[in-house]
C-alpha cells in the first residue's frame, strides 16, 4: 500500500510508517502546497491512497466528480497520538476498500465505506472503532 499524507496530517505518523517501510510520502516535504485538485491527481498517477483531515475534500469529489486513488479522511478535531492511532487502525482495517477507491472517512458517527465506483455505488458502515 502506497500513501500520500496531506499536510494537515501530523508528521509524526509519517515518520513512525516510513521508518516501519511502508512507501509513504508527506506533502508537508514539498517545495509548495498543491490545490486539492492537484493533490488528487497526484494520488490517482502514483497510485497513492491520500490520508487528509476533515471532510472538505469529500465534498469536492462529489461535487466535481474528481476521480481518485482511494481517499481515508479522519475527524478535523483529530490531533496527535489519537489521529496516528486513528490513522494506522483505519489503514489496516479499511485497506481492501481504500485500494479499490473507495472514499473512507472517520467522523463522529463511525466509519463509513463509499465506493466511487459508478457501477456499484455502497455505503457501507462500521462502529467507530472498528
Amino acid at each position: 500500500m502506497k500513501i500520500l499524507f496531506d499536510t494537515n496530517i501530523w508528521e509524526a505518523i509519517y515518520t513512525l510508517l516510513h521508518k516501519r517501510g511502508v512507501d509513504v510520502d508527506w506533502v508537508g516535504h514539498w517545495a509548495q502546497r498543491p490545490t486539492d485538485q492537484e493533490l488528487l491527481a497526484y494520488a490517482l498517477e502514483h497510485k497513492k491512497i491520500l490520508v487528509t483531515l476533515g471532510e472538505d475534500l469529500s465534498y469536492l469529489i462529489e461535487a466535481q466528480d474528481l476521480p481518485h486513488y482511494g481517499v481515508l479522511q479522519l475527524p478535523s478535531f483529530a490531533t496527535g497520538k489519537k489521529q496516528a492511532e486513528q490513522c494506522i487502525r483505519l489503514l489496516k482495517a479499511c485497506h481492501r476498500d481504500l485500494l479499490s477507491g473507495s472514499l473512507v472517512t472517520l467522523n463522529t458517527e463511525g466509519v463509513s465505506v463509499h465506493s466511487t465506483l459508478p457501477s456499484a455505488l455502497l455505503l457501507k458502515s462500521l462502529p467507530p472503532h472498528a
